[in-house]
């Protein structure tokens, strides 16, 4: 992930450099993306849906829900046209003539990661997508800050993400994948994340704690309310619909959770 990082730092430093905001397409998608061969940069949020098997650079490749890429499309990319509702949030600025980043046509940039916070990342998303399509109302350095804003959420999530790897044990990584394959399930229980491990439910339970901070529980409460904030401003799903597809059996226990968890009401977070 330490490239990824490095990546990030140079793409910033010309930003911060450049008479003008360099971004040419920064929008939330539900329909396929497609770029030729091009010296493009960008970055990609799969909040909600699945685009799929993606071709880059005549490769299949794949961005799971709640990760992040950070990439180019020198050598293009193209996505099939989701066959359900699909979020994708994106940014793209074009890099040509840019020496520094010629390298990318040799050795291209694609890293993805787990997001740990989609709420502040979609936020940022989202502020750079309002400021880019309102280029003629708004201060050009708006736009440059928000892009800059846009790659230190980018950059700590692939950090975070290097740091906490680098420390689990295997039994917590276990846990983690199989949480993130069964959130929606309603009836998981602290003995299906044990036995998901391969330890005993004592000894996962205090295992998990003492690597994550927090109960394997409320991880996966968080987890949860993770995932519904895709859906909350990525779809038009009612909120109770929203509660269910994410594992909540009760609408109301969710809204109260959710509250708790973000200090806000489903439906005021759904308002922004």
């Amino acid at each position: 992930m330490d490239k990824t990082c490095v990546f990030l730092d140079e793409l910033a430093e010309w930003v911060s450099l450049s008479p003008s905001p360099p971004l040419c397409h920064a929008a939330r998608q539900r329909t396929r993306s497609f770029n030729k061969p091009s010296p493009l940069a960008g970055l990609l949020f799969q909040a909600s849906g699945n685009f799929g098997e993606w071709r880059v650079a005549g490769k299949p490749w794949f961005l799971p829900v709640n990760h992040l890429a950070v990439g180019c499309t020198h050598h293009g990319s193209a996505s099939p046209e989701p066959k359900d509702s699909a979020e994708l949030w994106a940014v793209a600025f074009n890099l040509s003539g840019v020496s520094a980043f010629d390298y990318l046509w040799k050795s291209p940039v694609r890293e993805t990661t787990q997001v740990g916070d989609p709420a502040r990342l979609i936020a940022a998303f989202q502020k750079t997508s309002n400021r880019f399509v309102a280029t003629g109302n708004v201060d050009p350095l708006f736009i440059k800050a928000a892009l800059l804003e846009l790659f230190a959420v980018a950059r700590s999530e692939f950090r975070k993400s290097a740091t906490d790897i680098g420390r689990r044990p295997l039994a917590v990584e276990q846990a983690l994948d199989w949480m993130g394959d069964h959130f929606h399930d309603p009836e998981v229980t602290l003995a299906d994340v044990a036995d998901a491990a391969g330890l005993s439910m004592h000894h996962f339970g205090r295992t998990f704690r003492e690597v994550m901070g927090e109960s394997t529980m409320t991880y996966l409460r968080k987890l949860r309310i993770r995932h519904s904030c895709g859906l909350l401003q990525g779809t038009a799903l009612r909120v109770n619909e929203i509660a269910r597809t994410v594992g909540f059996a009760d609408p109301l226990h969710f809204s109260r959770i959710f509250h708790e968890t973000t200090g806000k009401s489903p439906r005021l977070f759904r308002r922004g």
